[in-house]
């Protein structure tokens, strides 16, 4: 090609440039129309003038990208409003820097699927599921390594049927069951070799009927009654919880004491 193509091309790409450069720095910060409401684009800042947040206003409605600052300058939430001024999907971050949750929201209210993880090693906790602000269907709680650690069901914000649990193999833990929020139903706790440990039952969440204490080779070793969450046999349940503190005395030295770093590694 002539060489007359390629610097009127230069020229145009360079032209360019400079509109752009001249349209950031003539972009107009912070206005309010005659009504007082916020348009275009706007810049907040904590006293000590530390940006607090950037982003677009359409009649006092956040559209578009949208990102929040905590006070020493780290982010803290990036948001992106639908034009419609109603669904937003988020991203909040912890003051050191790692996503602390995402999900979307309904106006103000968080909505479908939220995830939430670690402060510490980024990995994700639990997921939880939103109608309009209010808990409704499946909730997970994860191990590091990913596997469900536990099923929950709600309805309404309340805890409403089956409630599981599982071993980091996938091996089941726990099963039972929530009417109304309260446990209600059959109690079920498993060793990680899938004997039952525990088995009882609750009613509008107190212990109730005969309760079974298995060891871990699946035989039973005692029962226990309860009627509305009294038990009716306090002295067997007296001796046993002595047994069990004797048995953790006599450990004492065995089992390794916890380091002290080891909590404030956590803080």
């Amino acid at each position: 090609m002539p060489k007359t193509y390629w610097f009127c091309l230069s020229l145009l790409i360079q032209s360019v440039l400079i509109s752009r450069a001249c349209l950031a720095q003539d972009t107009l910060w912070n206005q309010t129309d005659s009504e007082g409401r916020k348009q275009g684009y706007w810049k907040k800042y904590y006293p000590d003038t530390t940006l607090m947040y950037v982003g677009y206003f359409c009649d006092d409605i956040p559209v578009g990208l949208f990102k929040r600052y905590y006070e020493k300058g780290k982010i803290r939430a990036v948001m992106n409003h639908n034009r419609d001024g109603i669904h937003t999907s988020a991203e909040l971050y912890y003051q050191n820097g790692t996503l602390a949750a995402k999900g979307n929201y309904y106006r103000q209210a968080k909505d479908s699927m939220w995830n939430y993880y670690s402060y510490y090693t980024g990995d994700l906790m639990c997921s939880e599921n939103y109608a309009r602000g209010i808990k409704e269907g499946s909730s997970f709680i994860y191990y590091p390594s990913g596997q469900v650690a536990e099923i929950q069901l709600w309805k309404d914000n309340l805890r409403e049927g089956k409630w599981i649990q599982f071993y980091e193999d996938s091996t089941l833990r726990q099963e039972s069951e929530y009417l109304n929020g309260n446990l209600h139903g059959r109690y079920i706790l498993y060793h990680i070799n899938g004997t039952r440990i525990i088995e009882g039952e609750y009613s509008a969440g107190n212990m109730d009927g005969l309760w079974y204490f298995y060891n871990e080779h699946g035989q039973l070793e005692y029962q226990l009654r309860y009627r509305n969450g009294i038990n009716l046999d306090e002295e067997l349940y007296r001796q046993k919880a002595l047994d069990y503190m004797k048995g953790i005395e006599e450990n004492i030295g065995k089992i390794p004491e916890p380091d002290i770093n080891d909590f404030v590694r956590q803080q």
